[in-house]
């Protein structure tokens, strides 16, 4: 085999093993909590933004919900927490993803005015937000609500 492709290979291999090239070391819990709240402020101010086209109601409230848990979980996907905080992290962006499929599911279910839907919904969410809650508190983020 060609000396250039096993070394190709081998470079590879290195990357998926690696975790694709990533070898951000951990922060320090007082870099992690800064970022982490400066990502919480922005999704907050993403949530709370005023749009130029009109969206009424939970509907409209809830389209800014979905932008601002991306924008909060994209930012979260950058962050290496220090090791005594990852399994808490890991469990916190689990139920922020949960949380936000059952919001575009909800977003869904109020735009074809499924009342039905949008209580089983909200009942399947409410112990995610009692959750992250304890994930804010543990993690330190006074920012994050």
């Amino acid at each position: 085999m060609d000396r250039k492709v096993v070394g190709a290979v081998a470079a590879a291999v290195a990357l998926v093993a690696g975790g694709c090239g990533s070898t951000a070391k951990p922060l320090s819990r007082a870099e992690f909590v800064a970022r982490a709240e400066a990502a919480c402020r922005q999704a907050t101010q993403v949530v709370n933004a005023r749009t130029s086209r009109p969206t009424r109601g939970i509907e409209g409230f809830i389209e800014r919900l979905v932008a601002g848990l991306k924008v909060e979980s994209d930012a979260f996907n950058k962050l290496t927490p220090p090791k005594d905080m990852q399994s808490t992290f890991t469990a916190y962006k689990q139920d922020l993803t949960q949380f936000s499929d059952l919001a575009k599911r909800f977003s869904a279910a109020a735009k074809a005015r499924d009342r039905k839907q949008m209580e089983t919904i909200n009942r399947q969410a409410t112990p995610m937000t009692t959750r992250r809650a304890a994930h804010i508190r543990a993690l330190g983020l006074r920012a994050c609500t």
